[in-house]
C-alpha cells in the first residue's frame, strides 16, 4: 500500500481544493441572495466533481491493494475508470457550454450556442458507444470538440462584456473567473490528451510533463474558483446590470 499512499499524496491537494470550492461557494450562495440559478447549478457541478473524483478511487484502491478490495472489478471493462470520466467530461463540457449561454442576453447568439451544445452532446455520446474508447481510455473526440465549443462560447461572453459599459465591473463578475479557470485548464489538457496517442505511455518525458502541467492546471483552475467566490462574496450584482 506504500505506492497507494504516494499516489493519495499526490492526489490529495488538489481534492482538498475542489471540496474548498464547494465550501467556499455555498458561503458565497448564503452572503448572496441574489445569485443567480446558474450560480447554484455551478455549485451543484462542483459538488458533482467531488463525488465524481471519490467514486473513481475505486480503481487505485483496487490496484495498489492487489484487487484485495473491489476485487470485483478485476479482469472487468470497468476495471479502469475511464468509463465514468469519459461521462463526467462529456457532463463538463456541457454544463460549461451551457452555462456561458445562459448569460448570453442575444437570443440569437444564446439559441444557437445552446443548439451546439445538443449536438455535441448527442454527438459524443455516439462515439462512446460506436467506439470502443468507453472502456480503455480517454475520447480525444469529447475533449478536442467540447474545447472548441467552450472556447467559441468564452470568446461570446467576453465580447459581450467588451461591448458592456460595465467592464470595469469585471472584479464583482463571478463568470469572470469562472471562465479564466476553465480556459487554462482546458487549454492544458487538451494538448495533453492529444500527445498521450501518440507519445508510449511509459515514455518518462511524458509522464513527468503531464504530472507537473495536469496538477498546475487544477489548482490554477480551482484557485480561480475560490478567489472569485471570496471577491463576489460581498457584492453580486444583478447579472443583466454588469451585462448589458
Amino acid at each position: 500500500m506504500e505506492y497507494f499512499y504516494k499516489y493519495l499524496l499526490n492526489i490529495i491537494p488538489i481534492f482538498s481544493l475542489e471540496v474548498i470550492s464547494v465550501i467556499v461557494g455555498i458561503y458565497y450562495l448564503k452572503k448572496n441572495q441574489s445569485a443567480s440559478k446558474i450560480e447554484t447549478y455551478f455549485l451543484y457541478y462542483l459538488g458533482l466533481t467531488v463525488a465524481v473524483e471519490i467514486i473513481a478511487l475505486y480503481t487505485p484502491i483496487a490496484y495498489f491493494s492487489n484487487y484485495e478490495y473491489f476485487g470485483f472489478t478485476k479482469g472487468k471493462r470497468y476495471e479502469r475508470n475511464s468509463w465514468l470520466y469519459n461521462i463526467y467530461v462529456i457532463i463538463s463540457f456541457a454544463f460549461y457550454i451551457y452555462f456561458f449561454s445562459t448569460l448570453l442576453t442575444n437570443g440569437i447568439k444564446q439559441k444557437t450556442l445552446k443548439t451546439i451544445n445538443i449536438v455535441f452532446v448527442l454527438a459524443t455520446v455516439l462515439n462512446l458507444m460506436l467506439s470502443d474508447v468507453f472502456y480503455k481510455g480517454d475520447s480525444i473526440f469529447t475533449i478536442i470538440l467540447g474545447s472548441f465549443i467552450l472556447l467559441f462560447s468564452v470568446i461570446l461572453f467576453y465580447f459581450q462584456l467588451l461591448e458592456s459599459d460595465k467592464i470595469i465591473s469585471l472584479k464583482k463578475i463571478l463568470p469572470v473567473y469562472i471562465s479564466i479557470g476553465v480556459l487554462i485548464f482546458y487549454l492544458c489538457l487538451t494538448p495533453i490528451a492529444i500527445f498521450s496517442q501518440y507519445f508510449n505511455p511509459k515514455n518518462e518525458l511524458f509522464i513527468n510533463v503531464k504530472a507537473i502541467v495536469m496538477p498546475l492546471a487544477n489548482i490554477i483552475m480551482y484557485g480561480a474558483f475560490i478567489i472569485g467566490f471570496i471577491a463576489c462574496a460581498k457584492s453580486n450584482p444583478n447579472k443583466d446590470e454588469l451585462l448589458n
